[in-house]
């Protein structure tokens, strides 16, 4: 599939109150490897692989994996949301998915989101469900939480 959904894309840094989101550099990949364990391609071509820092320094903090699904209809599924244990319970996560959500939808890349959360991870649940999100069924071991800026009266917190 090709076209503007679907071609790489040149990421400019994006600035929210307390954390910013660039793309994850190679160099990157050593930085995660005491507290984040999950896979990294290092040739991100398409810029889905996000690091999130501290704003005003370039301390990464943590990531945020999406990819673009069936753009046609304009999906975006987020991966992986992580931010480093000692600042969990801050809202560091949640305001770096509402940042990659606008900047989503103002480049058209889509306009409505998901993400699978398995069944036994209610922290996890609790966190898209504060960010507006609703479920919307069962894929296998996991419930898919969406979150649709057409159609939804959800506003995520504050």
């Amino acid at each position: 599939m090709t076209g503007p959904m679907t071609r790489p894309h040149r990421r400019r840094a994006h600035r929210g109150q307390r954390v910013a989101l660039r793309p994850l550099r190679g160099a990157d990949l050593e930085t995660l490897g005491g507290w984040y364990d999950a896979e990294l391609d290092r040739s991100d071509s398409d810029g889905s692989r996000l690091a999130i820092t501290l704003r005003g320094s370039d301390r990464l903090i943590g990531v945020v994996v999406y990819h673009v699904e069936l753009p046609e209809d304009g999906w975006l599924r987020f991966e992986e949301v992580t931010v480093e244990p000692e600042l969990w319970g801050l809202g560091l996560d949640s305001e770096a998915v509402r940042m990659a959500e606008e900047e989503a939808l103002a480049r058209g890349l889509a306009r409505r989101f998901r993400v699978l959360v398995r069944h036994d991870e209610g922290l996890r649940l609790y966190f898209w469900l504060r960010l507006g999100y609703r479920p919307a069924g069962s894929e296998g071991e996991a419930t898919v939480m969406v979150r649709d800026t057409e159609t939804s009266r959800c506003r995520p917190l504050s």
